[in-house]
């Protein structure tokens, strides 16, 4: 890939050695969200590299808000510069588990979660906006691992809707069901069905649909990787 979103990352050494792999490629940005409990970085990270020259990256953890004391993780931010001009702003996410959704309030305080952390990102790309103020932007991606999806799986979620509402395309929107199941069972668990968790969401660019990598063994990862070809509009 040009640009690789990761997510559930507990190496930055291992990171950085894994995508010396595509030559021409670096890690542009890696996330050291802090674990609660010890205050020392989690073992969730996130991150972006690219074969492209990055203008800027960073990473920020969500903030407390009013009904959501505590949000872990954030988001990592690059602007890239397209190869073609202007700059393609990416977000590499991971977005509230499941746990807890076991029971009717549970459920409820995961779906309030993942709101809280939606609205954050939409608020930072108005931040961006203004910021890069007379600068070309060619898109924006938010990618990643959503702990949800727009199947009604999870009916107290409004994660990806409001991403859309937001203006990002859901680039799994026409794609049927059984071609986009990102997260499988390991061979030793099969407590759940495969359903689709990971993302590719898009704004200013062609709406396409994106395609799963096949072949990854569930052994590698119990979720199986997303590509999507970001074309202008």
């Amino acid at each position: 890939p040009q640009i690789l979103f990761a997510q559930e990352l507990t190496d930055e050494r291992a990171f950085v050695k894994l995508v010396e792999a595509v030559p021409g490629m670096k890690v542009d940005v890696f996330s050291k969200f802090l674990d609660p409990r010890s205050g020392d970085p989690g073992p969730q990270q996130c991150g972006i590299a690219s074969t492209l020259k990055a203008d800027s990256a960073w990473f920020e953890s969500f903030k407390p808000a009013e009904g959501v004391p505590s949000l872990r993780r954030g988001f990592a931010f690059a602007a890239l510069i397209h190869p073609d001009g202007g700059l393609i702003m990416c977000y590499s996410v991971h977005l509230k588990s499941n746990g807890g959704s076991d029971t009717p309030e549970g459920e409820k305080d995961v779906a309030i979660t993942r709101a809280e952390s939606v609205r954050q990102l939409i608020a930072h790309k108005g931040e961006m906006e203004k910021k890069f103020a007379g600068r070309e932007i060619a898109g924006w991606v938010i990618a990643g691992d959503m702990n949800t999806n727009h199947d009604g799986q999870f009916p107290k979620c409004t994660a990806i809707s409001e991403l859309v509402a937001g203006g990002f395309h859901n680039s799994w929107s026409e794609t049927p069901k059984e071609q986009r199941l990102t997260w499988r069972n390991r061979p030793d668990d099969n407590r759940f069905k495969p359903t689709t968790f990971d993302y590719v969401m898009t704004a200013g660019m062609k709406r396409n649909q994106a395609t799963l990598i096949p072949g990854v063994p569930v052994e590698l990862s119990d979720h199986a990787p997303v590509i999507l070809e970001l074309l202008a509009d």
